[in-house]
C-alpha cells in the first residue's frame, strides 16, 4: 500500500482501541497511539498531569492495573482540517465482574492527524456528576462539523 494512502478509521473505533488496550494492560499500544512529541499532555480524573511521552507512559502504567472495562455512553464529536475533538461519557468498571459501573467519567480526547494516522494530542477526564449520568446520555451518538 502506497505511504500517503488515507484510510477512512472511525474515531469511535480509535477510542475503543484505547479502552482495549486499558482493559488489556497493554501499555505498547496505548503509547502508538499518541504523537511521539514533548507537546501531548494528558489530565487524570484525580488531576494527575502528565506532558510528553515518558510521563503519560507512567501515568497509564499507574492506571491500567486499577481498570478492567470502559464503556462509551455517549459521544461527540467536532471536526476541524486535521483535527478532531472528541467529548465522551465513560462508564468506568474496576471489578470485571461486577455488572455495574463503579464511576463515570467525562473524556475530552484531542486527535490530530498526520501520515500515520490519527493520534492523540491530548486526554483531559474528569468525574461525571450523578446528574449528568442519565438515559438520555446513554447510548447516544453525536457529531457536529466545525466548533461551537
Amino acid at each position: 500500500m502506497p505511504r500517503f494512502t488515507k484510510q477512512t478509521v472511525s474515531i469511535k473505533e480509535i477510542i475503543k482501541k484505547l479502552h482495549n488496550a486499558i482493559s488489556y494492560k497493554d501499555l505498547d499500544t496505548i503509547l502508538t497511539m499518541w504523537l511521539l512529541e514533548e507537546q501531548i499532555s494528558y489530565i487524570g480524573f484525580d488531576g494527575s498531569c502528565a506532558k510528553g511521552t515518558n510521563a503519560i507512559k507512567h501515568a497509564f502504567a499507574k492506571i491500567i492495573d486499577k481498570i478492567s472495562y470502559i464503556e462509551i455512553l455517549n459521544i461527540e464529536t467536532h471536526t476541524l482540517i486535521g483535527c478532531i475533538f472528541v467529548e465522551t461519557l465513560e462508564a468506568i468498571k474496576y471489578d470485571s465482574e461486577s455488572n455495574q459501573a463503579d464511576c463515570y467519567l467525562h473524556a475530552t480526547y484531542v486527535l490530530v492527524q498526520n501520515r500515520d494516522g490519527w493520534r492523540f494530542l491530548r486526554m483531559h477526564f474528569s468525574i461525571a456528576s450523578d446528574d449528568s449520568v442519565s438515559y438520555d446520555n446513554c447510548l447516544q451518538e453525536k457529531s457536529t462539523t466545525g466548533l461551537h
